[in-house]
């Protein structure tokens, strides 16, 4: 049976590091993170672009500027909840991992507000990329006209799907932002390795270590292309925060080695950027979801 004709908002937040022109062609709303630099706030994406982030995030004098990262309030995700339900019956949010924030709660908690609009939710456990890659599904879906909840049924089949794997330079940054602990990042200094970093299930673990980032985005090829066929269609992204050769390099290999039938570059955003700092490399793979859409 054709599915019924259904029309609704998509919202995710800025830490998908989709950025605003993309957002517009896909027709879905972006709420932005917060990211406090030194003590001044500034709205993801709005207040404060990836580059100009990042320029503040330099080194001063051999250390790390006071970076961090907070969520949208529930009286900010219910102002634009409240908005899109003036023209929209459903609305669909995805979000940021809830193991690793608080945001996907909170994302809830102010769709709450909102009277007699049908807001679901849909906790991506994944982050950047990851995340975005999702999103891009939904929008997909949505234009072929499948209902929310159809594309909710695929997108946590999915979500199990995506990969992800980075690696960066400079522990000092990971350290400053609590996500490694002064044992590791002493003991990555000492030995002169460099952790690459997965996202599973959504949380953060260690897939390896290397002496350097070359090897290390060697390796992280060599696990993506280890958990797919020649033949399977793959969606891949590549994020960077400054390692131009890196990037163009691995761009390369997995359009030789792998069946890719879409390709996104882009520059890290400013909430991951704040626990990674500058010279960082991730990627992001998910398999095309129309080979899982009818799968039990």
């Amino acid at each position: 049976m054709a599915s019924k004709k259904a029309a609704y908002a998509i919202v995710t937040d800025s830490t998908s590091d989709i950025s605003l022109e993309d957002a517009k062609e896909m027709n879905i709303t972006i709420v932005p993170a917060w990211v406090i630099i030194n003590g001044e706030e500034y709205k993801d994406q709005i207040d404060i672009t990836k580059e100009e982030f990042f320029e503040l995030a330099k080194k001063v004098d051999g250390k790390v500027p006071r970076l961090s990262t907070s969520t949208p309030s529930a009286g900010e995700f219910y102002e634009y909840f409240e908005e899109l339900a003036k023209e929209n019956e459903e609305i669909l949010a995805i979000h940021l991992t809830s193991k690793l924030s608080g945001l996907y709660q909170t994302s809830v908690l102010g769709a709450s507000m909102v009277k007699d609009r049908n807001i679901k939710h849909v906790d991506s456990l994944s982050v950047s990329w990851g995340l975005g890659f999702l999103v891009k599904i939904a929008v997909h879906m949505r234009s072929e006209g499948k209902s929310i909840d159809e594309t909710i049924e695929l997108l946590e089949k999915m979500k199990k799907k995506v990969q992800v794997l980075a690696i960066f330079h400079d522990l000092s940054y990971a350290k400053a932002g609590g996500r490694l602990s002064t044992l590791k990042y002493y003991f990555g200094r000492f030995l002169q390795l460099l952790p690459i970093i997965e996202v599973k299930d959504g949380t953060i673990t260690t897939g390896g270590a290397t002496r350097s980032m070359k090897r290390g985005v060697e390796k992280m090829i060599e696990k993506i292309i280890k958990n797919s066929t020649k033949e399977e269609k793959v969606w891949i992204a590549v994020g960077h925060s400054g390692v131009e050769e890196l990037k163009d390099w691995l761009k390369e290999k997995f359009l030789n080695e792998m069946n890719v039938e879409f390709m996104k570059e882009f520059f890290l955003g400013s909430v991951l950027g704040a626990h990674i700092g500058p010279g960082a490399i991730g990627v992001f793979m998910v398999p095309n979801w129309k080979t899982f859409e009818n799968q039990e």
